[in-house]
């Protein structure tokens, strides 16, 4: 029913958001060593 395709798709644009942060976190050491930025 509609409630159900509802929180089927709100739960999957719960989880692609939180994959899409993963990567961004994943990836930002990296963008910042390539810019030279923030050296530990």
């Amino acid at each position: 029913d509609a409630m159900h395709y509802l929180v089927e798709n709100v739960l999957k644009a719960k989880i692609e958001d939180e994959i899409r942060d993963s990567i961004k976190l994943r990836d930002t050491p990296a963008i910042l060593e390539k810019t030279g930025c923030c050296r530990s």
